[in-house]
């Protein structure tokens, strides 16, 4: 199944996983700007929703993200490079041993 866009509205969050599983799988995801939400949330992955935004607002941010050109591929490489647990833990390994 196909799926155009992942919502997660809340107010407060995190770093939210269900995004970052959304953005696993290519798919476009639309977040409010708390916490740490925009640091998955950006021009290449989806949609930034301010709190105070109306739904009208709302509603235009996201018909203008649907109308642009949606690289998925760009989506899953945004996750593995910055979100990847294969990656990242890694990367603290070698953190951890060089600082010992």
């Amino acid at each position: 199944t196909k799926v155009d866009l992942f919502l997660n509205l809340s107010m407060r969050e995190g770093i939210p996983v269900s995004l970052m599983e959304a953005i696993s799988f290519g798919i476009p995801v639309v977040g409010t700007n708390v916490f740490g939400t925009p640091e998955l949330v950006n021009g290449t992955t989806g949609v930034l929703i301010d709190l105070d935004d109306h739904a009208k607002i709302v509603y235009e941010k996201i018909i203008l993200f649907l109308n642009s050109n949606i690289d998925r591929k760009k989506i899953v490489d945004f996750q593995k490079k910055f979100f990847s647990a294969e990656q990242n833990y890694s990367e603290f390994k070698q953190i951890l041993i060089n600082n010992d």
